[in-house]
This record gives structure tokens, C-alpha cells and sequence, in this order.
């Protein structure tokens, strides 16, 4: 395949120069792919949500098809399809083709071109794959990917800084997802018999005392910055007005005919979520509203947002962490109380998917098999060769994470007697 902005990154000198590794082997499902398909059927699993990389089915992310990478995804869902494995596939996970963003800016660029480029790419994906694939998203975490133009990380593009182009580039991937949809509606559904849909993540964000209405409109605020900003105009067609009245014109506009393709444009509301905070008001003085603007734009990456945003954000230090990786505070009732908000705001009517929860521990005999040495070192795949797999030598107990596992799932089931369609 060709490059994405996700390969110039961590192909960047700034990157490099923190140790960071390429990427270019990591897990290499690509020629593992069917010993990745067993392990999946041993330990049960039912569905496999994945993504398709754009640049490796469509190099210059417009023009011509890869008929390789098209083959190794039909040799993929095939794989699945006979396990008994059903593909929930993924059409843009943060992988912008490099010609995209190099060529016209992608999704800061000129919006007709990149709905068209992203329109293409949609459509030849339904062509070769929905005979099999049934649950399509066309987007995942687009909160993520602005944060690369809030920070000015060199991936992708940037044009008119922190302050602007995320919201210019949520609006055109918007703009993308719903024209995608309507494609596979009009010219797709009938015969194939699929869903579409969209995966929205997002942190839960409550007040810390809920019968101040000070703490209730600033967990208001900041549930509509992050969820309100991608689901409003899915499900409403048009933005938060709290976005709407900070931003100005900073924020596109939605014209009638964009806002009657988008309003209605999921099957399903999938939702991505990991932790949950406390908001609070900002300073009232003029003096500490000053300060606390300066300090969000000086000290975090999403500096910009953070100020136009307005909320104080604070996590509880009595609650239990992560102990590896993110670190992320462990909130089994904010996901419950997530659920049960976005039940009651947006009423899906396709119901409510958990595309994504989860944590990053690690067991100690995991830490140790990483430190054996060349154990962390990506090797290229030898087809002479294959690595063998040791499906019992590389299973470890992992007591932590089944019980944060079940402490989310009471939470769902908490959720859906509290009204909240989670299928």
C-alpha cells in the first residue's frame, strides 16, 4: 500500500526522535491474518470489528483500486465468514491517504473534492465487500483525528491553526460519513441487506454536585463539545447551539440540503468510551477566566479547543486507575450513565453499540516475556518461515481486567434497565 498520514507521522523526525517505532510491521495481521482468525474462533468470539486501510485499497486515495489489497481483504472476510465470524468493518480510522492531504489538504481541503474522494472510496468498498460485510461504519473516533490539527503535529495538514481547521476538518468528515450513507441507502441496501452506521467516542462528563446548575451546565458544555459535536448533527442536523454561539464563524454551517442528508444519517449509534470526569465552571473573576483561557491554549495539545470549550475538568483521586499504559480512572457508572444519556437525548433508533471499552493492563508475566530480548522488535513476515504460534504458552491470567470487564458489562446491564437500548 501507499503511505497515510499515519505513516508520516511516525515516520517524522519529531518522532523519531522519541525512539518511536514505524508501524510498518506492529501486529502484522496482514500475513497472519488466518491464525488471527483461530485464535478468535477458540476464545469464542462472535463478531471482529476491523478496518479497512484506504491507501492500501485505493493508493492515491482517488483513481485506482488495489487488486491486491482487494484481495486480501475478500480472503479476510471470506476467513471470518467461515468461522462463523461476523465483520464489523470500519472505513476511515484515522488512516487519510498521504496524496489526499499532500494533493488538496484532504479533510481541511476543498469540501466537495474530499466528499467526492471519500464517496468513491465508500462506494468501492460496498461494491466488493457488502456481499459479505453486513455492519458498516463509516467513521471512527472523528474526535481523534481533529485532535492532529489541534495540536499541529504535522499530520495532517494544517492551514489556519488550532482555533480552526479542527472544526473545518469534523465538518467535511461529517459531510463524508452522510454522503457515504447515502449511497449505501440508495444503491446498496435493498440487495445487501446491511446497517450503517458511525462510531462516536467520547468521555462521560458529570457534575460533581449535581444540584449546583452552575457544575450541571458545565458538564452540559462539555458532553456537547465532545459527543454533541459529531452526534447533534447526525441525529439533529445541525450543531450544539453552545458550539454554534462560542465558535461564530470559526464553525461551518450546514446548508438545508447538508443538514436534511445528515439528520437521520446512522442505523445504530456506536459509542467508544473509556473514562469519565467531573466538570466544573471556569474562574468567574475576569482576571481567572483569563488565566485559565491561557493556560488550556499554552499547556495541552488541544489548546484551542480547550479554551473555546470552557469547562474545568477533574477526576476524582479516590478512584481506581489503570495501573499500565493510559493510566485512564476505572468509572463503571460513568458508562452506565453515558448509555443511559444518550438514550434519552438522541433515542436511536438502531439502538446503542459499545464498539469499544476496555483497558491496558498487563499481567507480570506479560511484562516479562516483553523484556526477553529482540521480543518488542517488529520482524517482516517470512513466508518460508512463518512464526509459529503458542496459543496456551501466550496466555496469561489477567484477574484485573476480567474484573474491569465485568464491572462495564453490570454497567450496561444497569444502562438497559434504566431504559437504555444497548444490543
Amino acid at each position: 500500500r501507499k503511505p497515510s498520514v499515519w505513516d508520516d507521522l511516525t515516520h517524522s523526525k519529531q518522532m523519531q526522535r522519541f525512539g518511536a517505532h514505524t508501524a510498518d510491521v506492529a501486529c502484522d495481521h496482514y500475513h497472519r491474518f488466518r491464525d488471527d482468525v483461530k485464535i478468535m474462533k477458540k476464545v469464542g468470539l462472535q463478531a471482529y470489528r476491523t478496518s479497512i486501510s484506504w491507501s492500501r485499497l485505493i493508493p492515491d486515495g482517488e483513481g485506482e483500486v488495489n487488486e491486491e489489497g482487494a484481495r486480501f481483504y475478500n480472503a479476510l472476510f471470506d476467513e471470518l465468514i467461515a468461522q462463523d465470524i461476523e465483520p464489523w468493518v470500519t472505513l476511515f480510522h484515522w488512516d487519510l491517504p498521504s496524496a489526499l492531504n499532500d494533493n488538496f489538504g484532504g479533510f481541511i481541503g476543498p469540501k466537495d473534492r474530499m466528499v467526492k474522494a471519500f464517496a468513491y472510496y465508500a462506494r468501492v468498498s460496498f461494491q466488493l465487500f457488502g456481499d459479505r460485510v453486513k455492519q458498516w461504519m463509516t467513521l471512527n473516533e472523528p474526535y481523534v483525528f481533529t485532535i492532529g490539527y489541534m495540536a499541529g503535529m504535522g499530520w495532517p495538514m494544517r492551514r489556519e491553526g488550532g482555533s480552526r481547521d479542527p472544526y473545518t476538518s469534523a465538518h467535511l468528515m461529517l459531510l463524508s460519513h452522510a454522503e457515504a450513507v447515502r449511497i449505501y441507502r440508495t444503491e446498496f441496501k435493498e440487495k445487501q441487506g446491511g446497517r450503517i452506521g458511525v462510531v462516536i467516542n467520547t468521555d462521560w462528563f458529570q457534575a460533581h454536585n449535581t444540584s449546583d446548575p452552575e457544575q450541571v451546565a458545565a458538564a452540559k458544555r462539555a458532553n456537547d463539545f465532545q459527543l454533541g459535536w459529531f452526534a447533534d448533527p447526525i441525529y439533529f442536523g445541525d450543531y450544539p447551539a453552545s458550539m454554534k454561539e462560542t465558535c461564530g464563524d470559526r464553525l461551518p454551517s450546514f446548508t438545508d440540503e447538508e443538514k436534511a442528508v445528515l439528520r437521520g444519517s446512522s442505523d445504530f449509534f456506536g459509542v467508544n468510551n473509556y473514562f469519565s470526569a467531573y466538570a466544573f465552571p471556569p474562574p468567574k473573576s475576569d482576571i481567572g477566566q483569563t488565566a485559565f483561557k491561557a493556560a488550556t491554549r499554552m499547556l495541552t495539545l488541544e489548546g484551542a479547543y480547550y479554551s473555546d470549550r470552557n469547562v474545568r475538568v477533574r477526576e476524582d483521586p479516590k478512584w481506581e486507575r489503570v495501573t499500565t499504559g493510559s493510566g485512564w480512572p476505572i468509572v463503571p457508572w460513568g458508562h452506565r450513565d453515558l448509555l443511559v444519556y444518550i438514550q434519552q437525548r438522541y433515542n436511536p433508533p438502531g439502538g446503542i453499540v459499545v464498539t469499544e471499552n476496555g483497558c491496558s493492563h498487563e499481567s507480570l508475566e506479560s511484562k516479562a516475556l516483553d523484556k526477553e530480548e529482540g521480543m518488542m522488535e517488529p520482524r517482516p513476515y517470512s513466508q518460508a518461515s512463518p512464526p509459529k504460534e503458542d496459543w496456551d504458552g501466550e496466555t496469561f491470567p489477567d484477574p484485573d481486567r476480567v474484573r474491569y470487564l465485568k464491572a462495564h458489562l453490570t454497567a450496561i446491564h444497569a444502562a438497559r434497565a434504566a431504559g437504555a437500548d444497548v444490543r
